[in-house]
């Protein structure tokens, strides 16, 4: 096609070319150099005035964490229908990944022995990063003199791991414990748009059971007795819970 461009033509061409050319450096300059040079900032310890002390620091704390709190965001009823989708029997995602390593297509959230284990498997999914953040900010807590003692010591990673980390910040993981133990209690939502407590009563939770029994039945008297037994159940848990809390204080 340039080719059979006559010689004005390919003139107006290079006059078009160079009167592009300042805007295109302009652009450059402006905003493709700075973007990419904050991306190279955002990996270096970096200070502005003495730059010679440059050096790589990696991925940065706060962007880890931003990435592991993602799942905890994410609405209940959003995580349940992407996961109905993945768990759908022909067409689901994670049976396409089983089948191309070889392994059997399941059932997942129609089956009996494996619908329980998938709901479990997406609860895990979306709050696993919360409970990781809260152990490592008790871990963070845990005075240098007392790791820099345990290093003196020669104590291996795990016996460092069970006998000095693991006792100091129990309190921590009791009170992660017990908000994961009340969130799988009067959990609804998640298990309600993935099972609707099915197949059979695989995964029928008292929070279902009470809904059923006021929106489907209409029993509301019974609806509103189960939703308070859920509410004493609770808080018998809470009471113990803070009951081991102070004895580890004390």
């Amino acid at each position: 096609m340039l080719a059979r461009l006559t010689a004005a033509e390919h003139y107006d061409i290079r006059i078009a070319y160079l009167l592009l050319l300042p805007s295109v450096l302009y652009l450059l300059a402006m905003s493709v150099y700075p973007m990419v040079f904050s991306l190279w900032l955002a990996f270096r310890n970096y200070l502005i005035y003495r730059p010679d002390l440059s050096s790589f620091a990696g991925l940065g704390m706060g962007v880890l964490r931003t990435l592991l709190v993602i799942p905890v965001l994410v609405s209940p009823v959003a995580m349940g229908l992407t996961f109905r989708y993945m768990y759908a029997p022909s067409y689901g995602l994670i049976n396409y990944l089983l089948s191309l390593v070889g392994l059997p297509r399941l059932d997942w959230i129609v089956s009996t022995t494996w619908a329980l284990p998938a709901v479990i498997a997406v609860d895990v999914w979306q709050w696993t990063p919360f409970v990781v953040l809260i152990l490592l900010s008790g871990m963070q807590s845990v005075p240098v003199d007392v790791i820099e003692a345990s290093e003196l010591d020669g104590l291996s990673r795990w016996q460092h791991l069970w006998r000095i980390i693991m006792p100091m910040i129990r309190p921590v993981v009791l009170v992660v414990l017990l908000i994961r133990l009340i969130d799988s209690i009067r959990g609804f939502d998640l298990i309600y748009i993935l099972t609707r407590g099915g197949p059979s009563t695989a995964t029928y939770l008292l929070s279902i059971h009470s809904y059923v029994k006021g929106f489907t039945e209409g029993d509301m008297g019974s609806a509103a007795a189960i939703a308070w037994i859920t509410v004493v159940l609770v808080n018998i848990l809470a009471v113990l819970f803070l009951r081991l809390l102070a004895r580890g204080k004390a």
